[in-house]
């Protein structure tokens, strides 16, 4: 993350992904945004801009991630469920339908592509 906070005073927004492309790191002006932060804002976005997503359709989320992301999925209305640690606990619920978002304290998140 080091070069990505190098651009935080040649941009107002700057993004970095790790080489599988399953972690990132966001930099503004103000320094590195906490991942849980953005995990909860691409959430909202998300599941209040896929129509197409039924109500059954539950996020996923790391045991150790924040407590904001609850409000934010219970705001919603929609199912949370809390796995251990990595991703492969988010791999049968994106595979099945069954999540729409799985994300976890890093930063890192996986969405399906339905």
């Amino acid at each position: 993350m080091a070069g990505l906070l190098a651009l935080r005073d040649k941009f107002d927004l700057a993004f970095a992904n790790d080489p599988d492309y399953d972690r990132h790191g966001i930099v503004t002006p103000a320094g590195l945004m906490n991942p849980n932060h953005y995990l909860a804002v691409a959430i909202n976005y998300l599941f209040r801009h896929r129509p197409q997503w039924g109500q059954d359709v539950a996020v996923g989320k790391t045991l150790v991630s924040s407590a904001m992301i609850d409000r934010v999925v219970n705001d919603l209305g929609r199912k949370l469920v809390e796995v251990p640690v990595g991703f492969k606990w988010f791999v049968d619920g994106l595979f099945d339908g069954s999540f729409g978002f799985g994300g976890e304290e890093s930063g890192g998140r996986l969405v399906p592509a339905f």
